[in-house]
């Protein structure tokens, strides 16, 4: 027999689980490493815009060019990935605990033509130009949150 499930003295009926595992398995989160994911949509979002150079820069990385172009690019993710999870990551905690601005870390990519070339927390992001439909410039909205697995998980806002 299982136990009620209650919040704030309110007895509720859980109507299904979905695990950070299960959730791994069906590709809709990545691992960035044992503890941190990113989502399906970032994941996908940053394959097509990661910057030509390595975020951060690795010794002997290999050009793009090469037979391997799409494990080179993949790794490049993964790369940036973790480096906004190490960099922000204290700071997306605090945020959290402390709910900041409704707990959400929220940064901004700043997008040039097709490629990544700045990532700025916010408000620091806000002297950015707002969206006009210029392709050649834009910024697209970015989330890190801790997960239920004690590391972080980076999201686009529409992942939400």
């Amino acid at each position: 027999m299982t136990q009620p499930n209650t919040h704030d003295g309110d007895t509720f009926e859980l109507i299904s689980t979905y695990t950070d595992a299960e959730a791994v398995e069906d590709g809709n989160l990545i691992e960035i490493n044992d503890k941190d994911r990113a989502t399906r949509a970032v994941w996908d979002f940053a394959l097509n815009t990661v910057p030509e150079g390595l975020w951060p820069p690795r010794e002997n990385a290999k050009p793009a060019s090469e037979p391997d172009a799409e494990a080179v690019v993949a790794q490049r993710v993964l790369d940036m990935c973790r480096h906004i999870v190490e960099d922000y990551g204290p700071e997306a905690t605090r945020v959290y605990r402390e709910n900041v601005g409704g707990g959400i870390w929220k940064g901004k990519l700043l997008v040039v033509g097709k490629k990544i070339v700045a990532l700025a927390p916010w408000p620091a992001s806000e002297d950015w130009p707002e969206e006009t439909g210029n392709v050649d410039l834009w910024h697209r909205s970015l989330w890190l949150l801790p997960n239920e697995i004690g590391g972080m998980t980076l999201m686009l806002t529409e992942d939400y």
